[in-house]
């Protein structure tokens, strides 16, 4: 193997004497003597001479670690890389005792796993390593644990310094955090529902410190009719916003939009969420829930249709009140589906009426304001009146038509009558004088324009005159 341990004078694990070898700078040495001569680190000697030249040379850090931690071998590159020598170090340093306190337990723990499965055995690690000057290196490591090979007996470690990566990964993330922390939303990580981070906006939201939740289920700050919602979204990787309702530290309760994605973070497989609160708004919905619901009742007992259509197509009711069902038979629904409105004009009105609406629609007109025909669903013709207005936004733009259409079928009918009244006898149901007087101005202004002639035909009644003369012309006729 090309990292076996050495043989001592014991027969044990240990390192040659300085005394039998050269030295290079950096304390490795080539042995002189016999054909069976080892390198100073341990490296077996001419017979694989290109492979310890290989290892050598390699900008990897190799090194060769017992169990307990001791080291019993170490390339140039380790050296290069920490500032120790290899030829010192050998055999008298403890590795563990350089890794970073904080990075131990992981470390520990990553080799009893190893090392309780036994074998041949392969794991990972990253970690900060101190150098000779104090400073830390971040390090990335593959071990191989070749403890029950004779040959070596224990574990080959390929190291990479990997701290000016760690560097620009913690810069970026206080970038990301920056910007996170910068956001109005509340912006959550998690994995498997552990809460990992949370930015300045969802600690603020939920008024805890970011310590007291880190490390706590995501589910224990959502009320319980909605936890089973967001255990089913975080299963099935759900992208989509939805709804749900949290729980600050005080008890008071949040309305939440809440949007998630999966998430690399530090080589994990993450869940980050986007957290609105939208508590404001969904008071502000319910108030004006209440307030349409008012005004619906309100309008919907009003003795006339209401209406709203878009600007777009005006001929598409957004809303018809239920009252077009008392005044022409048919239900909002029909009315709307079959947009009846334009096919229901009575056929003398229809022209009038419809460049009238042209004339509105292209905003010619502040208001609409018609009164004519419409056809009801039995055939009968019920005369309307309609006045509607163009409702728009702040900037002016055209949103939607707002009407409403009152039923003139018996103002009609009573103007018809007093003005059948006004010019005719109630009794016989004849002409009056007032209607004659108006018929023969009609017919003197006629005939000035064409230059015709007029004649007027008088009757007399015998005995009339002296009612006309005794109580007067209106009597009389």
């Amino acid at each position: 193997c090309i990292l076996a341990p050495v043989d001592g004078a014991s027969g044990g694990k240990g390192n040659l004497d300085p005394s039998d070898h050269h030295r290079d700078e950096l304390g490795n040495g080539a042995a002189g003597g016999d054909g069976g001569s080892r390198h100073a680190n341990g490296m077996p000697g001419q017979d694989d001479g290109w492979l310890r030249s290989v290892v050598e040379h390699s900008s990897e850090i190799v090194t060769v670690v017992d169990p307990d931690g001791t080291l019993r071998y170490a390339n140039p590159a380790w050296g290069r890389a920490l500032g120790h020598n290899p030829w010192e170090a050998v055999g008298k340093m403890n590795v563990l005792d350089h890794v970073h306190p904080d990075d131990l337990p992981h470390v520990l723990e990553q080799t009893e796993k190893v090392l309780s499965e036994g074998g041949i055995a392969t794991n990972e690690a990253e970690y900060r390593f101190r150098r000779k000057d104090g400073s830390w290196r971040w390090m990335q490591s593959v071990g191989i644990y070749l403890l029950d090979d004779p040959a070596v007996g224990s574990v080959v470690i390929t190291s990479r310094d990997v701290t000016e990566r760690k560097e620009a990964m913690r810069r970026s993330e206080e970038r990301l955090r920056s910007l996170a922390d910068s956001a109005f939303e509340g912006i959550l990580l998690t994995d498997a529902g552990e809460i990992l981070e949370a930015n300045r906006a969802l600690i603020d939201m939920f008024g805890y410190a970011t310590a007291e939740l880190v490390g706590r289920s995501a589910l224990e700050f959502v009320a319980p009719e909605h936890r089973d919602l967001v255990r089913r979204n975080i299963a099935s990787g759900a992208e989509d916003p939805y709804e749900i309702v949290g729980v600050r530290k005080d008890g008071t309760r949040l309305d939440l939009e809440v949007r998630g994605r999966a998430y690399s973070y530090r080589g994990r497989d993450v869940r980050v969420t986007a957290v609105r609160d939208v508590t404001e708004r969904k008071r502000a919905e319910g108030r004006l829930r209440e307030a349409e619901e008012r005004y619906r009742t309100l309008v919907e007992q009003i003795p006339a249709v209401t209406y709203i259509d878009p600007v777009d197509d005006p001929d598409t009711s957004l809303y018809t009140s239920p009252h077009i069902e008392r005044m022409l038979g048919y239900t909002p629904e029909e009315w709307k589906a079959g947009k009846l409105w334009p096919k229901r004009l009575h056929p003398d009105d229809r022209e009038r009426v419809l460049a009238a609406d042209e004339r509105f629609e292209a905003g010619g007109e502040e208001k609409f304001s018609e009164e004519y025909r419409l056809l009801a669903k039995d055939g009968s013709v019920v005369w309307v009146r309609e006045d509607a207005v163009v409702v728009k936004d702040d900037e002016g733009k055209p949103l939607y038509w707002q009407g409403i259409m009152s039923d003139v079928t018996q103002k009609k009918r009573d103007e018809e009558r007093l003005h059948h009244l006004a010019f005719h006898d109630p009794l016989t149901g004849l002409p009056n004088r007032r209607l004659f007087v108006d018929h023969l101005g009609h017919a003197l202004k006629l005939t000035r324009r064409q230059g015709n002639r007029v004649a007027v035909l008088f009757m007399d009644l015998d005995q009339f005159k002296v009612v006309n003369d005794s109580l007067g012309h209106e009597v009389g006729d």
